[in-house]
């Protein structure tokens, strides 16, 4: 187990990889991420700084099933849109 507060899980069955914050003693759903740029979305909502310069540090995000580079999770069937949840339990897309 890392300390690591971002958790970005195994490709799913759709090629995203489900993305969670860990805080306060538990995890919280961030979204689902399709690319890097899904990913870096997420963790500026969940507010680190510099999102972008994070995605190899181990210290910020422990990757799961696979490394830093989201761009295979869409090789069958092209991008999708990422989804997220805002805290207040509503969804949408980026």
């Amino acid at each position: 187990m890392t300390s690591a507060p971002i958790t970005v899980h195994q490709h799913s069955s759709t090629g995203g990889r489900r993305v969670t914050a860990h805080a306060h003693g538990h995890d919280e759903f961030l979204g689902t991420a399709f690319s890097d740029h899904d990913l870096v979305v997420f963790l500026e909502a969940a507010g680190i700084p510099d999102a972008d310069t994070v995605l190899d540090d181990p210290r910020f995000i422990e990757w799961r099933g696979g490394h830093a580079d989201l761009s295979d999770a869409t090789a069958t069937g092209g991008r999708r849109p990422a989804t997220f949840h805002d805290g207040a339990g509503d969804t949408g897309a980026c």
